[in-house]
């Protein structure tokens, strides 16, 4: 890939992050409800959904780009990525709020 391609990559992983940190730090009243009334629901997709989108864009990143953030766990973020789509019914919803509060990796977000 080209630097631009991993520019782009960054950027598009880094504002995921922000939506997550953004419905972390919201308060579960001002979303709507689905259908089983558990305002929750919606602010677990969202997040999972952008954990898939950061999942992504990372495995599309170039080895000399990943080299500079060694203390980036890249392998589990793809990981992480991968459950989320193809092992979606093992993943403990009630967990995703309180993991998505966690800060992100030492050097992520950083200009690379």
């Amino acid at each position: 890939m080209s630097s631009y391609d991993d520019d782009r990559c960054l950027r598009d992983a880094i504002r995921a992050a922000e939506r997550i940190r953004t419905i972390c730090g919201g308060t579960f009243e001002a979303l709507p409800v689905d259908d089983g009334g558990d305002p929750r629901t919606v602010s677990r997709e969202a997040i999972k959904y952008n954990v898939i989108v950061i999942g992504e864009t990372v495995s599309r990143l170039s080895e000399p780009t990943m080299s500079r953030a060694p203390e980036v766990p890249w392998v589990r973020v793809k990981g992480v990525r991968n459950v989320l789509t193809h092992q979606y019914h093992n993943v403990d919803d009630e967990s995703v709020p309180r993991r998505g509060r966690h800060d992100p990796p030492a050097g992520a977000g950083r200009g690379m």
